[in-house]
């Protein structure tokens, strides 16, 4: 089977005209009819019909389409491979910080101009990124669970490090009920939603989330930060998170209160396989976005 031809059942699909769609491929409307048509022989069925709005695929030609779509995307892969052999392509996994977006964006710019650079970046639970599939994560766990994550990281034979030690905060919208009180606990938000990041599960043996949220019975679980702004923004929910600066705090109009108690000392650390020199140049980068972001509390 020709490969232009499915070139040509896609520019036809999108033009819904064999007049434009010849236009667009630098042909003439005869040569493409005559190239359909040929097409159309060889698989033995219809791919298009004329209908009062133009030309519409058939059934069958709706799925002819879908798989003439997937093998030019595969065509274009291999084309592209040359381009790719130097690009820099880095993955993380990590859950939402306020210390991470300033960080990408300087790593990605400290990037060469004249090489392509991709950062995929995956928003993720506290422990998602176990086990690690990404080229470096980022884990948030509690200080009383330290032991038991060094152990099966060791196991795991990836390397740790740590980022960044505090208390587990809660952060609300200024608009919640209870944004105005001068104490708060989890005992005192029983009635609201207790949003936690990812899920309660875990790939580490005894490690457990649940003390966060045994106050509340309404738990919702979410990874991306988008929907866990909105549903704050609510007003009838809080998040157990690491402590934010006050600059980013007021860029959503929230407001945070430490937890106080050993069982809510926590610690962000860093997990990977082996170092490059990618990895290697995003972790300065990171350290000195910590140190600048937290020197300012």
């Amino acid at each position: 089977m020709n490969l232009e031809y499915l070139r040509y059942v896609v520019e036809i699909a999108d033009c819904r005209s064999l007049n434009q769609a010849a236009e667009h491929l630098g042909l003439s409307q005869p040569n493409l009819s005559r190239a359909m048509k040929k097409l159309q022989d060889e698989v033995g069925f219809a791919i298009f019909e004329r209908t009062t709005k133009g030309l519409s695929l058939t059934p069958e030609g709706e799925e002819f389409l879908f798989h003439a779509r997937k093998i030019l995307m595969e065509c274009h892969e291999i084309e592209v491979l040359p381009e790719k052999k130097n690009e820099h392509r880095f993955s993380l996994s990590a859950p939402y910080s306020p210390y991470l977006d300033a960080t990408i964006s300087l790593w990605l710019r400290s990037m060469p101009v004249h090489q392509r650079s991709t950062f995929a970046y995956t928003s993720s639970g506290m422990v998602d990124a176990l086990p690690l599939q990404d080229q470096l994560g980022i884990i948030r766990i509690r200080k009383t669970d330290h032991d038991a994550v060094m152990a099966y990281c060791k196991q795991e034979q990836l390397v740790t490090m740590p980022l960044l030690s505090y208390s587990f905060h809660i952060i609300m919208s200024r608009q919640n009920p209870c944004a105005s009180q001068s104490h708060l606990d989890l005992r005192s938000l029983k009635e609201q939603i207790a949003i936690l990041e990812g899920s309660c599960s875990s790939p580490v043996p005894s490690l457990s989330l649940t003390p966060f949220v045994l106050s509340s019975n309404r738990i919702l679980e979410w990874r991306d930060f988008h929907a866990i702004q909105k549903t704050l923004q609510a007003g009838n929910a809080y998040w157990i998170t690491m402590p934010w600066p006050q600059v980013a705090l007021d860029r959503y109009d929230f407001i945070s209160h430490p937890l106080l108690g050993a069982e809510f000392e926590g610690e962000d650390l860093l997990v990977y396989r082996s170092s490059t020199l990618e990895i290697d140049s995003f972790i300065k980068t990171l350290k000195s976005e910590i140190a600048a972001e937290f020197r300012s509390q």
